[in-house]
C-alpha cells in the first residue's frame, strides 16, 4: 500500500530477512505468495521506494512493496529432530522422546500412531503446544507389547501458518530370558552348575561374569543378563545342601549263633534302600557268613553305604535231664540240664537256675546262653493224671423216717477201702457216725475221703403263742415239708384254730428227717358297742347340731374317726361316723352311726300392694316371713327397686331387703303406682338366685 512495515521485536521475530540484494532488474507492479509450501520458489515482482541494503518480506498475504525484481524467496517450514527411541519390555511406565528444533520456530505439534501403537495403549496426541522441555513423555507403557511402533508427527509454526510432517520409530524391545530353575537341593560333596544362557552380558551374585557358574555351597544365586539393547532380566535360584543319610550296621565284623537269625538293621527303614542281597528292605535276616553291604537313598538322592562281615557259632548242646514222663497230682519231677551256661530261661516256670521242680501238665522248654552268647534250648512234656474223684459230702443226714444211706465212690474201676473194712464202691449206713475212704485208681494215683454222717432234727417253728378275738381265726404254717401231722390227726399242710386249744405239729422232709413244735392259741369274745344318737338328720348347713353317745363304753380304748376318744361324739356335719373300742385283750369292736342332712327353707314371699301412708299398717315392702327365719335360710346380696320407666328408685346389698316408698335420690316420697323389683340372694346351698315381681304403691 506504499508503507513501509513496522519493524520492531515481534515482527522481526516472524518476519524472513533476506540479506545482499545483488541487482534490481525489473519495476512492476505488486505480487502475492498466496501459497507455501516447504522449499518451494515464489517469484514476484516489487517496486522500491527508497534505497535498502535488505528485503523485509510480509507473510500471511500481506502485501510487501520493495524496489527490488525477480528476488527469489524460501521460507523454511518448521521442523523438528527426533531420534529413533528403544526402551525395555516392562521397565518402565512413562518414557521420554527428546527432540530438537531444526528449523521454522513450530510452537505447536500433534502425534497420529499406527493401529498397533494405539491397541497397545498408546494414545494419539491431537493439536497442542509443543513442550518447552524438548521432550515428548509417553504414559502408561509397562504393559505394552515387544514390538516396532510408528507414528506421523506434525509441527505448526502458527504465526506463520507453516505446518510440517515428520515420522517417529518407538521400539519396545525384549527383555533377554533367563532361568534358573527352581530351588534345589544337592548333596554335600556335590556340585551343581548355574547356567544364565547366551547373552552379551551376565553379572552373578558371586561377582563372576561368565554365561555359567559351578555352585558348591548352600545359598541364594542370583544373575543379571544383558543383551545388545541394554535389556537385561534377573533370576535367583536357592540352593539347599541335603546331609547324607547316617547308615549304621554296627562294628565291621561280628560273630553270631548260627542258630540263631541275625537282623541287619541299618537304622534307615524310611530310606530307598538296596542291600547287595539285592533285597529293598528295611531290615534283613542273615542265616550265612560273608560279607554284607546296604546302600540307602533318602528323597534328595543322597545316598550312604555300610558293610559288616559276619561269622557264626556253634549252637550249645542243652542236656535236659527227663524225658516226657507223668505224676499224680500233687506230685512233683525235677527238671535238670548243665551247669556250665550263664543264663537260663524257662517256660511256665519262673527259675532262671538250671533246674525246676514241676507239678503240673505242660510242655516245659528251658532256653540257655553260653559265654559265646549263643542260645540253645529244648524241652520236657509233663502230663499229671488226676486223683480218683469220691464224691462224698462233707456231712450226709441220716434220717429216723428216711430210707437206707447209702455212700458212694464217683470214681469206678478202682480199689476200695471202707473204715468198716469193705472193699466195694457203695456201702450203706444204719447209723450215725464218721466213715472215711482210700482209693487207688490204674495209674496208681492214691485218694483219701472222709464224711460225718448225723441224725438230722429239723427246724420248725410255728411263732409264738396267739391270741384270736370273736370270729377270727388263726392259719399255722410249719413249712414246706412232704408230710405234716397235726396234733396227730390231720395231714392238712395248714392248720386253722378258731378256738382256745393247743397245736402240735410233726413234720417231714423228703429225706425223712422230721421235726416237731407246739403254739398255745386263746380265744376271746369281742368287746360290745352300741352307739346312740340324739337326732337322726341335722340341717348342718345352718349350724344344727347333735351328740353320738357310747351306751356302755366300760374301761374300753375308744376311737372315733374322726380321731376323738370321748364316750360321745359332737356332730356338726352330716355323715357317717365309726367308733371302736379295744379291751384289755387286744379285742376290738367297731359300730357306725349316720347323720343325714335334712333342711326345711322356708319360702320367699313378698306381697304385692303396700301403703306407706304413716298409719302404722303395712308401711313397708318385705318379705311376710320372719326375719330371723328368711336372715337364717337367705343371704341378701341386692335388692333393687325400678319405676315404669326403669329409673332405680331403691338400692340395697347385703341386708334385709325392705323399702318404705321413698325415692332413692332425694329422700321424696315416691308416687302412687306399679313398680318392678328384683332381689339377688345366695341360698343354704350356697347357690345365687334371682327373686323378681312387681309391687303396687298406694298412698
Amino acid at each position: 500500500d506504499g508503507t513501509s512495515p513496522v519493524l520492531n521485536a515481534t515482527t522481526q521475530s516472524n518476519w524472513t530477512t533476506i540479506s545482499a540484494i545483488p541487482e534490481v532488474d525489473h519495476l512492476g507492479t505488486s505480487a502475492t505468495i498466496s501459497s507455501r509450501t516447504q522449499w518451494n520458489t515464489y517469484s514476484f515482482k516489487f517496486t522500491p521506494t527508497r534505497d535498502i541494503d535488505r528485503l523485509l518480506l510480509a507473510p500471511r498475504g500481506d502485501w510487501a512493496y520493495v524496489g527490488i525484481d525477480n528476488i527469489v524467496v524460501k521460507v523454511a517450514s518448521p521442523a523438528l529432530e527426533i531420534d529413533t527411541v528403544t526402551i525395555c519390555e516392562e521397565s518402565v511406565n512413562d518414557t521420554v522422546i527428546p527432540y530438537t528444533i531444526s528449523s521454522g520456530n513450530p510452537d505447536e505439534y500433534s502425534i497420529n500412531w499406527d493401529a498397533a501403537a494405539n491397541s497397545a495403549g498408546i494414545f494419539n496426541v491431537t493439536q497442542t503446544t509443543l513442550p518447552v522441555s524438548n521432550q515428548f513423555t509417553l504414559s502408561g507403557l509397562g504393559s505394552v507389547p515387544v514390538g516396532n511402533y510408528t507414528a506421523e508427527i506434525s509441527t505448526y509454526n502458527t504465526e506463520l501458518g507453516c505446518e510440517r510432517v515428520d515420522s517417529i520409530l518407538f521400539i519396545v524391545a525384549a527383555n533377554p530370558t533367563v532361568n534358573l530353575g527352581n530351588d534345589t537341593t544337592i548333596c554335600v560333596g556335590e556340585t551343581i552348575p548355574l547356567d544364565a544362557g547366551s547373552g552379551d552380558g551376565w553379572l552373578w551374585s558371586t561377582t563372576a561374569n561368565t554365561q555359567d557358574i559351578q555352585v558348591s555351597d548352600a545359598g541364594t544365586y542370583w544373575v543379571v543378563k544383558t543383551e545388545g539393547n541394554d535389556c537385561e532380566t534377573r533370576d535367583t535360584i536357592g540352593v539347599v545342601f541335603e546331609a547324607l543319610p547316617v547308615v549304621d550296621l554296627g562294628p565291621s565284623d561280628t560273630t553270631i549263633c548260627i542258630e540263631n537269625n541275625f537282623v541287619l538293621d541299618p537304622g534307615i527303614g524310611e530310606l530307598e534302600i538296596l542291600w547287595n542281597t539285592f533285597d529293598t528292605t528295611g531290615t534283613i535276616v542273615v542265616s550265612e557268613s560273608g560279607k554284607y553291604k546296604v546302600t540307602g537313598i533318602n528323597a534328595f538322592g543322597c545316598s550312604a553305604s555300610d558293610s559288616i562281615n559276619i561269622k557264626y557259632f556253634d549252637s550249645p548242646d542243652v542236656g535236659i535231664s527227663a524225658t516226657d514222663t507223668s505224676m499224680c497230682f500233687g506230685d512233683s519231677v525235677d527238671v535238670t540240664v548243665g551247669e556250665l551256661f550263664i543264663l537260663y530261661s524257662w517256660t511256665n516256670s519262673t527259675s532262671t537256675s538250671n533246674t525246676i521242680t514241676v507239678g503240673a501238665s505242660n510242655a516245659y522248654e528251658v532256653t540257655v546262653i553260653d559265654t559265646n552268647g549263643c542260645e540253645g534250648s529244648e524241652s520236657v512234656n509233663v502230663s499229671v493224671d488226676p486223683l480218683p474223684e469220691i464224691g462224698l459230702e462233707p456231712m450226709e443226714n441220716f434220717c429216723a423216717y428216711s430210707k437206707d444211706l447209702i455212700l458212694t465212690v464217683n470214681a469206678s474201676g478202682a480199689d476200695y477201702l471202707w473204715s468198716n473194712g469193705e472193699e466195694t464202691r457203695s456201702i450203706t449206713i444204719d447209723s450215725s457216725g464218721s466213715y472215711w475212704v482210700d482209693v487207688t485208681d490204674l495209674n496208681d494215683c492214691f485218694n483219701s475221703d472222709t464224711v460225718e454222717v448225723v441224725e438230722t432234727i429239723l427246724d420248725i417253728t410255728l411263732g409264738e403263742d396267739a391270741t384270736i378275738c370273736g370270729d377270727e381265726t388263726i392259719t399255722l404254717d410249719a413249712g414246706d415239708f412232704v408230710l405234716e401231722v397235726w396234733n396227730g390227726i390231720d395231714t392238712v399242710p395248714t392248720y386253722i384254730s378258731s378256738a382256745t386249744e393247743s397245736v402240735h405239729v410233726l413234720a417231714i422232709d423228703a429225706d425223712g428227717c422230721y421235726g416237731i413244735d407246739t403254739v398255745q392259741v386263746t380265744h376271746y369274745a369281742n368287746p360290745n358297742l352300741l352307739l346312740t344318737q340324739e337326732d337322726s338328720s341335722i340341717c348342718d348347713l345352718i349350724g344344727e347340731k347333735t351328740v353320738i353317745r357310747i351306751s356302755d363304753p366300760q374301761d374300753y380304748a375308744i376311737e372315733w374317726s374322726t380321731g376323738e376318744a370321748s364316750t360321745f361324739l359332737n356332730v356338726s356335719t352330716s355323715g357317717d361316723y365309726y367308733a371302736t373300742v379295744l379291751d384289755d385283750n387286744e379285742c376290738a369292736s367297731t359300730d357306725s352311726a349316720t347323720v343325714a342332712r335334712e333342711c326345711f327353707v322356708p319360702p320367699l314371699n313378698l306381697p304385692n300392694i303396700f301403703t306407706p301412708t304413716d298409719d302404722g299398717i303395712n308401711e313397708e315392702f318385705t318379705p311376710v316371713e320372719d326375719p330371723a327365719d328368711v336372715l337364717t335360710y337367705y343371704k341378701f346380696i341386692k335388692f333393687v327397686v325400678y319405676n315404669r320407666w326403669g329409673k332405680v328408685v331403691h338400692l340395697s346389698a347385703n341386708t334385709y331387703p325392705r323399702w318404705d316408698g321413698h325415692f332413692i335420690g332425694d329422700g321424696d316420697l315416691c308416687s302412687s303406682g306399679v313398680y318392678y323389683y328384683v332381689i339377688e340372694y345366695k341360698d343354704i346351698y350356697g347357690e345365687n338366685k334371682i327373686f323378681n315381681g312387681f309391687i303396687e304403691l298406694i298412698r
